[in-house]
């Protein structure tokens, strides 16, 4: 997949994976895709049951042509905060209020991904204490959105 969120190619593998292993369910080849101009990418088909995509860079992300990263993020109820990335994101990062523990911190994104990361925090987070920075792109500040 490019940076973009444009498929280079595509292959599908069915396999099963028991809970709490490691399984190799398939291989790939580089087939004269530039290692530098997107990620390869292992997403499950229709219910996922929360498993989340595998990503491999074939290159460290400092050798990366990665534009910067378009993020969105938005506060769900004062103990949700959801990321959206336009464009690939690497190290995803949230800015959370002091003693704020999020579920997940510290991932990638691929285009048009959202991920939503459960908070707890002794206060209501909110558009103006919560921000997301990833290692190739500026701090986006939230939003708020009441349920």
């Amino acid at each position: 997949m490019s940076f973009d969120g444009r498929t280079v190619g595509q292959k599908r593998i069915r396999g099963v994976a028991r809970a709490a292993t490691r399984t190799e369910l398939g291989r790939f080849l580089r087939d004269g895709n530039d290692a530098r101009a997107g990620v390869w990418a292992a997403r499950p088909v229709g219910r996922s049951g929360g498993v989340l995509p595998a990503l491999f860079r074939a290159l460290d992300h400092r050798n990366l042509q990665a534009p910067p990263a378009q993020l969105s993020v938005r506060v769900i109820g004062g103990a949700v905060v959801e990321v959206r990335a336009r464009t690939y994101a690497h190290a995803v990062q949230l800015d959370l209020p002091a003693g704020a523990v999020p579920s997940d911190d510290y991932f990638d994104l691929l285009p048009g991904e959202v991920r939503r990361i459960a908070v707890q925090s002794a206060r209501p987070l909110s558009g103006r204490n919560v921000r997301v920075r990833a290692v190739n792109c500026l701090p986006a500040a939230a939003s708020t959105t009441r349920r």
